[in-house]
């Protein structure tokens, strides 16, 4: 009967398909109970109630609805579901169902969800300690914490992520307060380290904790923190943390709604634009930065993050990486002025730039397009060059399937052509093997 009273009261606050109950039925059931299991099959078109159970697990596991399932005597084995947060108990259970009941809410998720959160309004946790006995102290120690530990440790994150800035006005939001900030994280690798590991578990504690009156002595110092956590991901990683992969969204709804309540996001946005690396790029830059240290910073970070997607995946761009690459240690050096810096940053986004133009203009793809760079870089542009480059793909083109890298013997077959057309030529100050090897480098990268 509560369980129906809660059902009642639940649906008078949300949507009905907020919330469910999963429950065993028997014939002895008052006639309010029978009500509710014709209600239930006539709202899943006649399942019976294995299906019925099936389906409202499958949904509170992968879909919005229902967000909350009233459970008596079910999904005690069996039941994974690491979306699962928080757990009421309000009927008492003891030893292995007690250790089963607990062990739903404390599968950790994708780096999210590193625990669960347990209301226990009958003393539940007395017999916690009866339950865990058969296990060694050290198996058990920190499976189940008071949340009053959940407040310390908030507070001295909080403490210790705030020192990382100190001397900075922290009742500023504005573009040169928060990129001070962030130069104090970039000051040294513990510093970065530090505050990225420090945001993240904050966030999970600050949705935690809800209401929770230590939490809301500190929300001034975490709105802070927020706006320097979204000023260094669209600065530095060149992201917006609202495009966070969809899981940081369903399990820190609270905190992310705060944020966006009191942090002017949007200002932030307008302070920080991830400008991204195109013809256009250096137009842009100079239009939205008056100042030269402005835009050297947001060169620096836009072309680290362009060398960070496309060192890998893109040979075509290899020597434009090296290049950045040199750029970048000069700086560190002290050998070249901000004027300079910036000219030469400047210079390796034409580069970019020039080559994305050319590729197009000679309707080359990106493997064609850098084995013709690795051999110009010996030999110097010419037409015939070109040619012969398309010659070149069109008897290896059959063979480069994708996924040919993992087959030895395609490997094999694919290098005995290109060893036989590019054996004709002279490369100064270079071998036959070194350059070969570059380009075969060059096309695996490309599978």
């Amino acid at each position: 009967m509560v369980v129906i009273m809660v059902f009642k009261w639940l649906d008078q606050l949300f949507p009905p398909e907020y919330s469910e109950i999963i429950m065993t039925f028997t014939r002895k059931d008052p006639d309010l109970i029978k009500n509710y299991l014709k209600n239930l099959q006539e709202r899943y078109n006649g399942k019976d109630i294995d299906g019925i159970r099936k389906d409202l697990v499958e949904k509170y596991k992968e879909e919005d609805y229902p967000k909350i399932l009233i459970v008596t005597d079910m999904l005690l084995t069996g039941f994974d579901a690491p979306i699962l947060q928080v757990m009421y108990f309000d009927k008492p259970i003891k030893e292995h169902r007690l250790l089963q009941a607990v062990a739903r809410v404390n599968r950790p998720f994708r780096g999210v969800k590193e625990a669960g959160l347990i209301f226990d309004y009958v003393g539940i946790f007395r017999e916690l300690e009866k339950a865990l006995a058969i296990y060694t102290k050290e198996d058990v120690v920190q499976v189940v914490q008071n949340i009053e530990e959940e407040r310390k440790e908030f507070v001295s994150l909080i403490n210790e992520t705030m020192a990382i800035f100190e001397g900075i006005d922290k009742t500023n939001y504005d573009r040169p307060t928060l990129m001070e900030a962030i130069k104090r994280i970039l000051a040294n690798k513990e510093n970065t380290k530090e505050f990225e590991k420090n945001f993240k578990i904050l966030r999970k504690k600050f949705e935690l904790l809800g209401p929770d009156p230590e939490k809301i002595k500190f929300l001034d110092e975490f709105k802070w923190i927020s706006a320097i956590y979204y000023a260094y991901l669209r600065h530095v990683n060149r992201v917006d943390p609202d495009e966070e992969q969809r899981y940081v969204k369903k399990y820190f709804g609270r905190t992310l709604k705060y944020i966006h309540e009191t942090v002017a996001i949007d200002k932030i946005r307008e302070d920080f634009p991830t400008i991204s690396i195109d013809a256009d790029y250096i137009t842009k830059l100079e239009a939205k930065y008056d100042k030269l240290a402005d835009k050297i910073s947001d060169m620096v970070f836009a072309l680290k993050k362009f060398m960070l997607v496309e060192r890998t995946r893109n040979p075509i761009y290899e020597t434009i990486v090296e290049k950045v690459d040199r750029i970048l240690k000069e700086r560190n050096e002290d050998r070249v002025s901000n004027e300079e810096f910036y000219n030469n940053l400047k210079g390796a986004i034409d580069g970019i730039n020039e080559i994305d133009k050319r590729k197009i203009e000679l309707e080359l793809k990106n493997a064609q397009y850098a084995t013709l760079l690795i051999l110009e870089d010996k030999l110097g542009k010419s037409e015939r060059l070109i040619d012969e480059i398309k010659s070149l793909f069109e008897d290896i083109g059959p063979s480069m399937f994708k996924g040919w890298s993992l087959k030895k013997s395609v490997e094999k077959e694919i290098g005995q052509i290109i060893r036989k057309k590019i054996r004709k030529y002279q490369f100064p100050n270079s071998n036959l093997d070194e350059v070969y090897d570059k380009i075969i480098d060059a096309l695996k990268k490309s599978d």
